[in-house]
């Protein structure tokens, strides 16, 4: 889901930036479960996504 609708919205002209608002599923989070990552900190498949989407946006480039 969150490829797709990154994906989705980054392909629209207006759209420049995509964020999440939960890093974490803390007690304080506005969606249950939307997190990135568990609340051990163990990271969530969602978090990987985001991880390999921007990869392909923004390469890495060797000593930057």
């Amino acid at each position: 889901w969150l490829r797709e609708f990154s994906e989705t919205a980054l392909s629209r002209p207006f759209v420049e930036t995509i964020t999440w608002r939960d890093l974490t599923d803390a007690p304080t989070h506005l969606l249950p479960h939307g997190g990135l990552i568990k609340t051990d900190l163990t990271t969530k498949k969602a978090y990987q996504e985001l991880i390999n989407l921007r990869r392909e946006i923004v390469p890495h480039e060797p000593g930057s």
